[in-house]
């Protein structure tokens, strides 16, 4: 096998974008208002409605989905409120960390080990004992490959509640059915399953959430990372409908995005991420390693197993690296020597698992 011409992203992200996002990158700079530029931008926003499942409010952030995430937070709570956090992993630990440095009492329900999804019916107790303010999951943790069941858990959610979702890495790969869960804040992602590039950040919020932040009735915590002033600027400029520019570079690339998930048709998009994380996880298994998440509560869009304690991790990398141009993942993040692999977007495609598997396989060969 030849060693790639550019670097091939198997990483949990960013992932390789389609090649119409790419395309979309090098057209024309246009201004980021007016007429033209609005109907692009409502029209995209329309299609990202979609792919969240709602109905209600859909927004672009100038950011990355960890400054979205915070803009939730900031705009929900007040010091000393009671935020609940579900699982354990890297980025659920890191949206703690960013409510206590805001001044919430945070509490955290998570199984023992990496791996699992929360217990639903401690956390259903959790719930009623501390009342929180706001409860916070991460649909699909690429730290330990957990996708968590935000359907059961919705049930769950007490209506004096805000509903919290980070879903950076199954947007666009999965059914999100936002309304149905009663989500209040979702966050998508630019550049993983949806196949776009980093830098604009889809965010949904419900009409419930919308409210609370009015502008009339309480004051912003802050400028950019605020929803009070996001509703702000959509009412008194409506040609300008968010506080900050938007680049029309990254727009273009995210509607290009969009619409190869259009053409592809998003039931087809969905089987393909299952089909091919199947495969992988297939080939995982095959070849005696231990994936961390059991299959039925695992992620279509990376996996992530364990690697025997004569072999290491960041050997194996390297070698995919120098050898190949191929990148994969370790399992830094929480702790244990194993391994991650991005399939997500335009990577959740044979074309490029077949031969970052047999450049694996030849990686642990080499490293005995």
């Amino acid at each position: 096998m030849n060693k790639f011409g550019k670097p091939l992203l198997m990483i949990p992200g960013p992932s390789e974008p389609y090649p119409e996002a790419l395309t979309g990158l090098i057209e024309p700079i246009t201004p980021h208002y007016g007429d033209d530029f609005l109907e692009l931008y409502n029209s995209l926003i329309d299609d990202l409605k979609k792919l969240f499942g709602t109905k209600q409010h859909v927004h672009l952030y100038p950011g990355t989905g960890t400054a979205t995430m915070e803009m939730a937070l900031t705009s929900i709570i007040e010091k000393d409120d009671v935020v609940l956090f579900v699982n354990k992993g890297f980025f659920i630990d890191r949206f703690r960390e960013i409510a206590e440095i805001h001044g919430a009492k945070t509490h955290q329900v998570a199984p023992d080990r990496y791996g699992e999804r929360v217990d639903l019916d401690e956390l259903g107790y959790t719930i009623d004992v501390l009342k929180p303010k706001a409860i916070v999951v991460v649909h699909s943790e690429t730290s330990t490959g957990v996708l968590e069941d935000i359907n059961a858990i919705s049930k769950l959610i007490p209506d004096d509640s805000f509903y919290i979702v980070d879903f950076v890495s199954s947007f666009g790969a999965l059914e999100l059915n936002c309304d149905h869960n009663r989500i209040d804040f979702g966050v998508g992602y630019p550049s993983k399953a949806l196949g776009a590039v980093n830098g604009l950040t889809p965010f949904m919020v419900s009409d419930r959430l919308w409210e609370y932040v009015n502008p009339k009735e309480r004051d912003p915590k802050a400028f950019s990372i605020d929803l009070n002033v996001y509703r702000r600027f959509v009412e008194i400029w409506p040609m300008h409908p968010y506080p900050t520019s938007i680049s029309p570079n990254l727009l273009n690339a995210m509607r290009g995005a969009v619409n190869h998930i259009k053409r592809e048709g998003f039931r087809n998009v969905v089987e393909r991420h299952y089909m091919v994380s199947e495969f992988v996880k297939d080939w995982i298994e095959d070849n005696g390693l231990e994936l961390i998440p059991r299959r039925e509560v695992s992620t279509p869009t990376v996996s992530v197993f364990k690697l025997p304690k004569h072999l290491e991790a960041n050997k194996i990398i390297d070698y995919l690296i120098s050898k190949y141009r191929i990148y994969i993942s370790s399992t830094w993040l929480i702790g244990i020597n194993g391994l991650r692999i991005g399939h997500m977007g335009a990577t959740a495609n044979m074309i490029y698992v077949i031969p970052t598997l047999e450049a694996l396989r030849e990686a642990i060969k080499k490293s005995g």
